[in-house]
């Protein structure tokens, strides 16, 4: 789907249980952190949970704390799952704690799409620029805390801008986010 339908599918939705990858990267923690803080300032129920620990390095990040783990069993009443920088098959439980429609954004050129709506943008170099997108197509504001995160998801995916898959637009992104 399109970014425009990826914005209009969380409008919509009022409750949102967000989540990553197993041993979630600088990408993963920061593109799940700012898309809380995001969907929560623009009035939204939110919540993440990760099914592993979050990087020691990583649990310095705005509202990190806010990390959950999911418990056997446990379920999460949700209008929308809303799975970052992944594909479905790599959540581990909690895949299990709601039924709610998937949005999945992802920047995988491997996502296979194997459930639910799939923005991807391979061209992107970590999920956390297509999240900064996101912020710009939902109006929402990118505070101090967002920005925090989404640069850390930008600059440990790009190898502090070292790798291939930094592009012009990363620079004009990360320098905006600074």
């Amino acid at each position: 789907i399109t970014l425009t339908e990826a914005a209009a599918r969380l409008k919509a939705a009022n409750k949102i249980l967000i989540t990553a990858h197993i041993q979630p990267d600088g990408d993963a923690t920061g593109s799940t952190l700012a898309a809380l803080q995001m969907l929560r300032n623009m009035g939204k129920a939110a919540q993440i949970f990760i099914d592993d620990e979050v990087r020691r390095n990583l649990q310095v990040l705005p509202c990190a704390e806010e990390i959950r783990r999911p418990v056997d069993g446990e379920k999460f009443d949700a209008d929308l799952l809303l799975i970052l920088d992944t594909a479905p098959d790599r959540i581990g439980n909690v895949g299990k704690m709601t039924n709610a429609p998937i949005l999945n954004i992802d920047h995988h050129i491997t996502n296979s799409n194997a459930a639910g709506d799939l923005h991807l943008e391979a061209e992107a170099a970590a999920t956390c620029e297509i999240i900064f997108k996101l912020a710009k197509e939902l109006g929402a504001e990118i505070t101090p805390d967002i920005a925090t995160c989404l640069y850390t998801g930008l600059a440990t995916d790009t190898g502090f801008f070292h790798f291939s898959n930094t592009r012009a637009e990363t620079f004009q992104i990360a320098a905006e986010l600074v």
